[in-house]
């Protein structure tokens, strides 16, 4: 069965990725609000795709001199089964990692 929600299958494309930033966004408000408090100054980038290549794609794009992330986030098992983002994070940059658990 195939539904068709839009006659245009690229606006249907371009409401999907609304909605993803749209979501990325709802989820990162807790933690602006921290740093807004703390007077911390941040830039806030939504994006989709392999979590471990944006990360790295976004460390080039801005020139950073060190990425900083956590250690777990999918749980043992998972680990196990699909590998870690820190751990292909580690293999394929060539900028300093630092890892909070």
């Amino acid at each position: 069965m195939l539904i068709r929600f839009n006659e245009d299958p690229l606006l249907d494309i371009l409401s999907i990725k609304k909605a993803r930033e749209e979501a990325g966004m709802a989820l990162l408000t807790p933690a602006k609000a921290r740093l807004e408090s703390a007077g911390i100054p941040f830039d806030v980038h939504v994006r989709t795709g392999n979590p471990a290549e944006v990360i790295i794609d976004l460390s080039r794009e801005y020139h950073c001199d060190l990425i900083v992330m956590g250690t777990r986030g999918m749980g043992t098992i998972k680990n196990l089964l699909l590998g870690s983002v820190a751990s292909k994070v580690i293999h394929l940059t060539e900028k300093p990692l630092l890892l909070v658990k």
